[in-house]
């Protein structure tokens, strides 16, 4: 009877800590997102060249503080991201995947990872708002 309850017990605990070990992994994965847009520092305007493939975007950098290799730098300080995109580099243009649908050729954007937003505009017109964090690409491992 004894014996029972020590591994009721000792299960209980495994499972316990079984879950606070994933909950813990979940909300780092979440953070870490966070802490990456937060860390780019973009703060810049671009045109869209190209509409490619559904919600895929090419464009071109026109005003702003842009460091295309910022994303190489913070990519040795991830913990719990196998590798984190938000821009890839295609030539002198850059590859954004959003979930809007709404982009056109001419189009603006405007990038700024300190307030998570990517808005676009046409002509003087905000089309679209949405956070930066949900462009980002990558596995959790």
């Amino acid at each position: 009877m004894r014996n029972r309850w020590i591994i009721s017990i000792g299960v209980v605990i495994i499972v316990f800590l079984t879950y606070r070990l994933f909950t813990q992994h979940v909300d780092g994965v979440e953070d870490e997102k966070l802490w990456y847009i937060n860390n780019l520092k973009y703060d810049f305007s671009g045109k869209v060249e190209m509409v490619h493939r559904p919600n895929h975007i090419l464009f071109q950098v026109t005003s702003g503080k842009f460091d295309k290799d910022r994303e190489d730098d913070l990519a040795d300080r991830i913990k719990f991201w196998g590798r984190l995109e938000l821009l890839i580099a295609r030539g002198e243009s850059f590859e954004l995947m959003n979930g809007l649908a709404k982009y056109q050729k001419g189009d603006s954007l405007y990038i700024n990872s300190d307030e998570n937003v990517v808005r676009i505009y046409r002509g003087k017109e905000l089309l679209s708002e949405s956070d930066l964090v949900r462009a980002l690409r990558g596995r959790p491992f």
